[in-house]
């Protein structure tokens, strides 16, 4: 049974099960939300751990004791995997904190002598297994209680190595995604912040839901997956920096670094094959859709895209290593391959290579190329019949059509004029992108490969709310 202790204060009540578990009650006079200035310092750690000794109790395991207003210890754990990385040996038996052992007289005692009592959890196991105290009874403790719990091991021996472990307290995370939820923000408001519908955005979460979704560890509290979207999006649409995103969604820039990697993994992974592609082959129907979208436009008929490059600046350290990296413009990027339709969705990309690489050669290694050029067995992309549409840095062959190099006769540049006026739609994509996710016109401080899984993941995006 529970063993009654005698302190040289007053305001200190201790129960010592028989488990060798202590629970000290350090009653306070008033209420803590009316106090003016901290509490006298006398029930610190130090403090508690002396009357221990004067009472010939050795504490194995003291957890400190936090006198601050909003400062509950709420936990107690021993942690046997520290124990064996600190000491090199396995820790001493630890007792079990179960009925049989006298817990739940103890905790009857400690429920008589204080009102309004927290709630304890009923785990049963060893001390390693924490009994906590729930977020809502700390509140109720806090707010009408003067008193802080704290729970000690008790260990006979006192040549036995002391474990003292700090407390994390619990923080309860702002719902950063909460404030946006409300339907009485204005549309282009929410279309300002995050480049979509809230409708889309709802629609984009529960895609990503069984991707996003995190299972609390611990006693932290992990971000829901609108919140997720609405820091990954936040980012991709103003290319701000993660300390900023952190400052206005409440949360630390490592977190944000974090739930934008994941949201970035997370639509690559479902939502690549759907939104960017080619029908297949043997859908004509589609393909005539697609040619005639481009024939509406100048009359040029069996297009079915429009190709060109573009780049994407990066930060890079300095270094002979990056050097290929810097494009003809003297400065750092990526250089993407795209072939767009008549309505400006993307339906092939690839790259992702140095700057300074030319269009050409980025279409020479690309599997669009290998499918086109003669003498490579990669399959074919487009139908028999049809082409892609080019600027002048792309090879004139039967599936490209270039403008002439040279203009000797007014219908030359009157195909060149045709040609420009219908190529100019990849030209048109790109500014929508890179206009709708401004995070493409910064040079964003990361690798090459981070950097390129972005601007994939900008332009599946991008499809969606075209």
């Amino acid at each position: 049974m529970a063993t009654r202790i005698d302190w040289d204060h007053d305001s200190v009540d201790g129960r010592l099960s028989s488990n060798g578990v202590l629970l000290l009650w350090l009653a306070r006079p008033g209420n803590y939300t009316r106090w003016q200035t901290p509490p006298a310092r006398d029930h610190t750690a130090a403090k508690i751990v002396e009357e221990m000794k004067a009472h010939g109790l050795h504490y194995h395991t003291c957890i400190a004791i936090k006198c601050g207003i909003s400062r509950l210890i709420t936990t107690y754990r021993f942690a046997g995997e520290r124990y064996r990385r600190y000491y090199g040996r396995e820790p001493p038996a630890s007792p079990r904190m179960t009925p049989e052992d006298g817990w739940e007289r103890a905790e009857a005692t400690w429920r008589v002598n204080t009102t309004h009592c927290p709630t304890i959890s009923s785990a049963s196991g060893p001390t390693s297994q924490a009994r906590q105290i729930d977020h809502g009874a700390r509140q109720e403790l806090n707010g009408q209680l003067g008193g802080i719990v704290v729970l000690v091991r008790i260990t006979e021996d006192p040549e036995e190595p002391r474990y003292i472990r700090a407390i994390r307290m619990a923080f309860k995370r702002p719902n950063c995604w909460e404030p946006w939820a409300d339907t009485r923000i204005p549309v282009t408001r929410f279309v300002e912040y995050f480049r979509m519908s809230l409708e889309d955005f709802m629609w984009l979460s529960d895609e990503l839901h069984q991707e996003l979704q995190l299972d609390p560890l611990g006693r932290g509290q992990p971000l829901s997956v609108e919140a997720q979207v609405a820091v990954g999006l936040y980012r991709l649409a103003h290319g701000t920096s993660y300390l900023t995103i952190g400052h206005v969604c409440q949360i630390g820039k490592e977190t944000a670094d974090n739930a934008t990697a994941r949201f970035v993994r997370a639509v690559l992974k479902v939502l690549h094959t759907s939104a960017i592609g080619y029908p297949s082959l043997d859908r004509t129907d589609l393909w005539d859709d697609i040619a005639a979208s481009f024939e509406e436009r100048q009359g040029i008929p069996h297009v079915v895209g429009a190709i060109d490059g573009t780049h994407i600046p990066i930060s890079l350290p300095p270094g002979d290593t990056w050097k290929g990296y810097i494009n003809r413009k003297s400065w750092s990027s990526i250089v993407f391959q795209c072939v767009v339709d008549g309505e400006g969705n993307f339906r092939n990309v690839s790259g992702g290579g140095p700057g300074s690489m030319h269009d050409s050669r980025v279409f020479r290694w690309s599997r669009l190329g290998l499918g086109l050029l003669p003498g490579y067995a990669e399959p074919r992309k487009i139908p028999v019949n049809h082409f892609l549409i080019g600027d002048a840095g792309y090879p004139s062959t039967v599936d490209i059509l270039v403008p002439y190099p040279s203009v000797v006769s007014p219908a030359n540049e009157w195909f060149n004029f045709l040609q420009s006026s219908t190529r100019i739609v990849v030209e048109q994509a790109f500014g929508r992108l890179k206009n709708r996710f401004r995070i493409l016109l910064h040079a964003q401080r990361a690798r090459p490969i981070r950097a390129r899984n972005t601007t994939f993941l900008c332009m599946i995006l991008h499809n969606l709310l075209n």
